[in-house]
């Protein structure tokens, strides 16, 4: 009887496990392309950024140099 028992607890929790790992496998390409685009959206953003001394970026420094 407590055999019978120690085999039902044991089938259940290899169950689990195998149920977190399919779990675990599906959310981990999203999470990685997540970061991945962030990482990208970053560098970008790090490139085309430039600050000036007075703090500004070279974009807002040329449009107040522009004629109206």
């Amino acid at each position: 009887m407590m055999a019978m028992r120690e085999i039902r607890v044991a089938t259940m929790k290899e169950e689990e496990q195998r149920e977190e790992e399919e779990d675990n496998t599906e959310t981990k390409p999203a999470v990685e392309k997540g970061i991945m685009a962030w990482k990208r959206a970053r560098a970008s953003s790090q490139r085309t950024s430039h600050t000036t001394k007075d703090g500004e970026t070279r974009r807002r420094a040329a449009k107040k140099l522009l004629p109206k």
